[in-house]
C-alpha cells in the first residue's frame, strides 16, 4: 500500500483515538522571533542579513529558512549576545528523510488498513473504551471485522475489540457503540505523536527553522548576521532627454524578498559586485561508509600495519584573537539628490537607501536609486562593422552623478514620448559612455572599398640577409548623409585593425577610441553631406637570405619593382657570381666522381672476365687485351684523382671567397 494511503487511513483511525501523554510529551514552546535590521543584497544573488532585538533570560530565540538558505546560513552564521552572556547553542529542523526517520520508530503503523489493523497491530496495550454503560479498562487483545445483520435487510460490517479487564474478564465490545478509545500506555502514544510528526514535517519540507539558545538575565540586545541565497536585485535606468536641458538620470532597484520574514522597516545597501561564493550542504546529514567486519574466533587481538611516518609535523601555531566590531546599526545619513548613497566598498559599489525599506516576504518593490541632471549629448552613430547603414540614435553621455551605474535596461523619454530602450554595461563616475536606442532614418553613412598601398621605405643588407622595411597604409572613405533640419552630430566609429596605427597626416583625429574602434565626431549641417576619410598603416620586414638560391632573374625582378637600386643590383649580383663558380666547381667535382664509379664497374667485369679464360692461344690474346684496358684504366684514374684534389681545393678557396663577400656586403639605404 502507498505511504500517503497508509498515512490518511492512520489520521483516520486517530480520529476516534485520543492520545494521552505523560509527562515530557508536551512540545517545547517555541522560540521568539527576531526582526531583520539590515539587508545587503549582491548582484551575484547572494544577501547578507543582520537581525537585532531584545532577548530576555533564557529564551530562545527562533529564525525561519527554506532549505536553500539554510545551508549559506551554517557557513557564515555570526551570533553576539550584547550583555554579553554566553550562546549555549545553535539548533535546526534534520534534513533527514522521512522513511529513514519512520524505520527508526520503534513500531510500524504504516503496515495496517483500516480501524481494525491498527488496533491489531497495538495488541497487548493498556486502552480504556468509552461506552455508554461505563468506562471500560484492559489489555486489548484482538480486533475484528464481521458482517451485521440489518434490521432493514442488509449486511454491514462492523468492527469487535475484545478486552481482558480486571478481574479476568474478557469482554467483546462493538467499537461503533464507543465514543473513544484511550491508549494508556506513555511508549505507545508518544511513538504515535512522533510518526505524526515526521509525517507533518514531510508536508514542509522547505521550511527550516532555526533556534538559537542563549543564557543570561535580563533585557539585553541580541546580534545574529549570515549570508543567504537571494535574487539578483535589478536595476533600470530612465533617461528623459529636453533640448534646454540637461539629460535627466533616474534609476531605480528593483528587489524581491523571497525570504520566510516580512523586512520591517530594515536598513538595505544594494552592492554591485560578485563576490565568490559557493554552496555545501552543511545541513543535510552525512553518512559515513563504515565496512562489516566478521566477528573473530578466541580472544587474540587482530593484528594492524600501520603506515610509516614519512615527515613529523611541524606544530600548529595558536591562531590569534579575532575580534568583531559592529557596523553602525543605526539609520543612514540624510538623502542626497541622487536618493541612494554611493560609497565604493573594494572592489564593489554599494547604493545605500537613507530611508527604513519595509517589504513584505514574498512581495517585490522598486526603489529609487539615482536621480540627477548628467553631461549627454544626443548623437547618430554608426560602427563601421554594420552591415546597416542607417545609424544609430544614440545620447553621448557623462556619467556626472558621483556614482557608479551598474547594469541594467534603460528608457529614453525624449519629447514627451517613448524614443526608445537600451542595455548598458557598469557605467563609473566620470565616464563617458554612448548609448543607443533606436534607429535615426534621417542618418545614412556608406563606407567606400578600402583600398591598401604598399610602400618600401628602406633596405638593409646585412649579415647575408635582405631586409625590406614597408609601410602598408589603408584607406577607408565614409560619405555621412543627414537629412536633419537641424545641425546632426554623428559618431563614426571606424574598427581598428590588428597592428595598424592612424597615420600621422590623418586629418581629423578620432575624439575617442575604444577596445575595437576609432570614434570620430562629425557635425553635418542640415539635409547635406560630409565626407570622412581614415588612413592607418602598419610597418612591415620582408626578409630574404642570401645564399645560393638567390638568382639574378630575381634580382632583375627587384629592379624592375624598385625595391631595390642598380647600385644594390650590382653589389649582390657580384654575390651571386661567386656563388655560381663554387656550384660550377662542384658540378665538376660530381662529374668526376661518377667517372671514377663507371672506371670501377668496368674493372670489375675485366676481371670477372679474365678469371673465366683458359689456356688456349685464341684466350691468351683476349687475356693480353684485358690486361691492357686495366692498365688504361688505372692510369686514368690516377689522373682524375689528381683533378679531383685540385677542384676540391679551389672549391674550399671559392666557398671562403664567397662567405667573405656576404659578410662584407653592407647597405642601409632609404628608398
Amino acid at each position: 500500500m502507498p505511504r500517503r494511503a497508509r498515512s490518511i487511513g492512520l489520521l483516520c483511525v486517530l480520529a476516534l483515538v485520543t492520545l494521552t501523554f505523560g509527562p515530557g510529551g508536551a512540545d517545547t514552546p517555541g522560540g521568539v522571533p527576531l526582526p531583520v535590521r539590515k539587508v545587503m543584497l549582491y548582484k551575484n544573488g547572494m544577501g547578507y542579513f543582520e537581525h537585532l532585538g531584545d532577548v530576555r533570560g533564557a529564551v530562545p530565540v527562533e529564525i525561519t529558512f527554506s532549505s536553500a538558505q539554510l545551508n549559506d546560513v551554517l557557513k557564515s552564521l555570526t551570533v553576539l549576545d550584547l550583555a554579553p552572556a554566553p550562546v549555549v547553542s545553535v539548533t535546526y529542523d534534520t534534513t533527514k528523510s522521512a522513511e529513514r526517520q519512520l524505520a527508526e520508530l520503534p513500531i510500524r503503523l504504516g503496515t495496517f488498513t483500516g480501524i481494525a489493523g491498527f488496533l491489531s497491530e497495538i495488541r497487548g496495550t493498556e486502552v480504556e473504551l468509552d461506552v455508554p454503560s461505563g468506562p471500560i479498562t484492559g489489555r486489548l487483545m484482538t480486533a475484528d471485522v464481521r458482517k451485521k445483520e440489518l434490521a432493514a435487510g442488509g449486511t454491514a460490517e462492523v468492527v469487535e475489540v475484545t478486552i481482558f479487564a480486571a478481574g479476568g474478564q474478557i469482554r467483546t465490545v462493538e467499537l461503533g457503540s464507543a465514543k473513544a478509545i484511550r491508549l494508556r500506555g506513555a511508549e505507545l502514544t508518544a511513538g504515535i505523536g512522533r510518526y505524526l510528526e515526521v509525517l507533518e514535517t514531510a508536508h514542509r519540507q522547505d521550511v527550516r527553522r532555526l533556534r538559537i539558545q542563549t543564557r543570561g538575565e535580563g533585557t539585553r540586545k541580541l546580534f545574529v548576521g549570515y549570508t543567504s541565497e537571494a535574487p539578483i536585485w535589478k536595476t533600470t535606468y530612465r533617461l528623459v532627454l529636453d533640448d534646454k536641458r540637461k539629460p535627466l538620470l533616474q534609476g531605480w532597484a528593483i528587489v524581491d524578498n523571497t525570504t520566510a520574514m516580512d523586512w520591517d522597516g530594515v536598513e538595505l545597501a544594494l552592492v554591485s559586485g560578485a563576490p565568490i561564493s559557493f554552496i555545501q550542504k552543511l545541513s543535510e546529514p552525512v553518512y559515513a561508509h563504515r565496512p562489516e567486519v566478521p566477528l573473530t574466533e578466541g580472544i587474540g587481538p587482530v593484528p594492524l600495519m600501520h603506515a610509516p611516518t614519512l615527515a613529523a609535523a611541524a606544530p600548529s601555531p595558536a591562531s590569534a584573537a579575532s575580534r568583531f566590531t559592529m557596523m553602525d546599526l543605526r539609520a543612514a545619513a540624510e538623502a542626497t539628490a541622487s536618493l541612494a548613497e554611493g560609497r565604493v566598498v573594494g572592489e564593489q559599489f554599494e547604493y545605500r537607501i537613507p530611508q527604513p525599506v519595509t517589504l513584505a516576504r514574498d512581495r517585490s518593490a522598486m526603489l529609487p536609486i539615482v536621480h540627477a541632471e548628467v553631461e549627454g549629448e544626443k548623437v547618430a552613430v554608426w560602427t563601421g562593422r554594420a552591415s546597416d547603414a542607417i545609424a544609430r540614435a544614440a545620447i553621448w553621455l557623462t556619467n556626472t552623478s558621483g556614482l557608479t551605474l551598474a547594469p541594467g535596461a534603460f528608457t529614453v523619454i525624449d519629447a514627451g514620448g517613448f524614443a526608445g530602450e537600451g542595455l548598458t554595461e557598469t557605467i563609473h563616475p566620470a565616464e563617458r559612455r554612448v548609448l543607443s536606442y533606436g534607429r535615426d532614418l534621417a542618418v545614412s553613412i556608406v563606407a567606400r572599398p578600402v583600398r591598401r598601398n604598399e610602400r618600401i621605405e628602406r633596405v638593409v643588407i646585412r649579415d647575408g640577409v635582405i631586409r625590406w622595411h614597408v609601410r602598408r597604409e589603408s584607406e577607408v572613405a565614409y560619405r555621412v548623409s543627414s537629412q536633419h533640419a537641424r545641425p546632426r552630430t554623428v559618431l563614426v566609429e571606424h574598427p581598428i585593425e590588428a597592428s595598424y596605427v592612424l597615420a600621422p597626416s590623418q586629418a581629423p583625429m578620432p575624439v575617442e577610441s575604444t577596445a575595437g574602434a576609432y570614434r570620430f565626431r562629425l557635425v553635418v549641417a542640415p539635409r547635406s553631406t560630409t565626407d570622412l576619410t581614415v588612413l592607418t598603416q602598419k610597418p612591415e620586414q620582408t626578409t630574404i637570405a642570401i645564399d645560393s638560391r638567390l638568382t639574378r632573374d630575381q634580382l632583375t625582378l627587384w629592379l624592375r619593382e624598385r625595391r631595390i637600386d642598380a647600385a644594390m643590383e650590382q653589389a649582390v649580383a657580384r654575390v651571386i657570381e661567386a656563388f655560381e663558380e663554387v656550384q660550377r666547381l662542384g658540378s665538376r667535382g660530381t662529374k668526376i666522381d661518377e667517372e671514377v664509379k663507371r672506371i670501377f664497374t668496368d674493372q670489375e667485369r675485366v676481371r670477372e672476365n679474365l678469371a673465366k679464360l683458359g689456356q688456349g692461344p685464341d684466350e691468351s690474346a683476349l687475356r693480353l687485351r684485358y690486361v691492357q684496358q686495366l692498365a688504361q684504366q688505372e692510369t686514368r684514374l690516377e689522373a682524375l684523382r689528381a683533378e679531383r684534389t685540385r677542384i676540391d681545393a679551389a672549391q674550399a678557396d671559392a666557398e671562403k671567397r664567397v662567405d667573405q663577400m656576404v659578410k662584407d656586403l653592407v647597405i642601409d639605404r632609404a628608398l
